[in-house]
């Protein structure tokens, strides 16, 4: 019997599907464009994966690729949220542009079996969103836009229904989106729990009122790990362990 006590809300990037790749070849190929330069190379995509849970839109992306570019070797383990922002505030001019960019960018890529052959569900969560699905009202909230949700979707074979799929691309936090679900629900809030891997949605989402919980079967970032538990955040390192957590928050 499906629970009504909590409604189950999954970010996509970094939690459904691993799109850090993805995201990355485009923002360098946009960066590349937009400088000249051309720095795409595994060891900058490896620091992009580590880094890119601070940055939570396209624009955002260009100070991500900006300082990468500018230090190679700067470790991502120590980046607090509010120094990437810093950053981010100045480049907000040039970052808008940037979007411009990389979503044109996007849009042609998009057409090629390329796009698609990088992008991936992370094991064991396809198992995770179905069982889920099963047990409660489960929902995916995004900033990613629709149409290239859906086609990853259809593209893995991932069945799941169009209507529960909410997004609100150009936005940096889900919070109109929690406040959507718990209206059409009927529901508190409180009863919504948000699944996400950048910890900056997940403590916005807690200031509402939200249960959350940071998935860290990506890429392990400390600096989450550490500021989530002194936020009062779980931290779930796999899908199973996420099953287990919202099990509890369900009790």
């Amino acid at each position: 019997m499906m629970s009504k006590n909590v409604i189950v809300a999954f970010d996509f990037d970094g939690v459904i599907i691993d799109t850090a790749y993805e995201s990355y070849l485009i923002s360098a190929r946009t960066y590349n464009e937009m400088t000249k330069k051309n720095t795409i190379s595994k060891k900058h995509a490896k620091q992009y994966s580590k880094g890119r849970a601070f940055s939570l839109n396209a624009q955002t992306n260009y100070t991500l690729i900006k300082m990468i570019n500018e230090n190679p070797k700067l470790d991502f383990s120590i980046l607090s949220q509010d120094d990437f922002d810093k950053n981010a505030i100045k480049n907000k001019e040039v970052g808008k542009e940037f979007e411009e960019k990389f979503f044109q960018t996007r849009k042609k890529m998009a057409q090629t079996n390329e796009w698609f052959k990088i992008q991936s569900p992370f094991e064991g969560v396809v198992s995770l969103l179905n069982k889920m699905s099963k047990d409660y009202s489960t929902y995916i909230v995004t900033t990613k836009a629709r149409e290239t949700v859906l086609a990853l979707l259809n593209y893995h074979k991932i069945n799941f229904p169009e209507e529960k799929i909410l997004t609100k691309p150009h936005v940096e936090t889900k919070d109109i989106l929690i406040k959507e679900i718990a209206e059409k629900e009927k529901v508190l809030i409180s009863q919504i729990i948000l699944i996400d891997d950048a910890l900056k949605q997940l403590v916005n989402a807690k200031q509402i009122g939200a249960k959350t919980i940071l998935a860290m079967w990506g890429e392990k970032r400390e600096v989450f790990e550490i500021e989530a538990k002194n936020e009062g955040i779980p931290v779930a390192y796999s899908p199973k362990e996420c099953e287990k957590i919202i099990s509890q928050m369900d009790a």
